[in-house]
């Protein structure tokens, strides 16, 4: 983790902070007479957690005066893929004909942009862009039941928000 703040004369104070986490193993022993199995390098089938290997979340934010603006950034990293293989699509009434797959999705990037600005010392007005880059979910092809993608593994299926809040403080 790091936090780092700037505050200049004319410029305003700018942050930014960032995080970052790495699963190394990810064990599980539902009782006592059981093994202690470690889900972390598990084929699909048998691991129905899907955990992210990593988690990066990174924020930069400026503030001057009457106004703030923000920046956030959230990594999933990669994840196991439905599939128990590598391969392709070789059916050729597939629409995904000749699509190749890995056993590992690629890791999702959420942003989030907003900014602001105070209207006297009780009211705020804020705007806010939710999954800025409208990032909804990894592509899976193992998938093959609705709604064709796993739902555990950050997936944003709303997409794209906007926000438009106004704020007063009695």
């Amino acid at each position: 983790n790091f936090r780092y703040r700037h505050i200049t004369d004319r410029w305003g104070t700018f942050r930014f902070e960032g995080s970052w986490a790495y699963n190394i193993h990810n064990k599980y022993q539902q009782l006592p007479e059981d093994d202690l199995v470690d889900y972390r390098n598990v084929r699909p089938s048998l691991n129905f957690m899907y955990p992210e290997r990593s988690r990066v979340r990174a924020t930069a934010s400026w503030e001057y005066e009457d106004w703030m603006s923000t920046v956030n950034l959230t990594r999933l990293g990669s994840a196991w893929g439905s599939q128990e293989t590598d391969g392709c699509v070789t059916d050729p009434a597939s629409a995904n004909f000749g699509y190749c797959y890995g056993r590992k999705l690629a890791p999702m990037h959420f942003w989030n942009m907003s900014v602001a600005r105070k209207f006297g010392p009780d009211v705020t007005a804020q705007f806010t862009v939710v999954n800025a880059f409208d990032k909804q979910y990894r592509n899976d092809p193992g998938q093959i039941g609705y709604p064709y993608f796993n739902p555990w593994l950050g997936a944003d299926p709303l997409g794209r928000r906007f926000h438009l809040s106004l704020s007063y403080r009695f």
